[in-house]
């Protein structure tokens, strides 16, 4: 009856790392696609504008934060 268990706990851990790392690497897989999508469209600047905007948000609201403060 323990072999039972300690095979099912050592097949179940393994089928867990093997799910993960396939949900790791297709995760990895769709992003480089997206990327390269972006990247043939010309739509890197334009994210890199959305970035960009929420850096000068997130910025005037720490500013206004420290001025409420003093």
């Amino acid at each position: 009856m323990k072999e039972k268990y300690s095979r099912m706990f050592f097949k179940s851990f393994l089928s867990g790392i093997f799910w993960a790392m396939g949900a790791t690497i297709g995760f990895a897989l769709l992003l480089t696609l997206l990327s390269f999508v972006l990247k043939w469209l010309g739509g890197l600047p334009l994210v890199g504008q959305f970035f960009a905007n929420l850096v000068e948000v997130t910025n005037k609201a720490l500013e206004a934060r420290q001025n409420l403060g003093q």
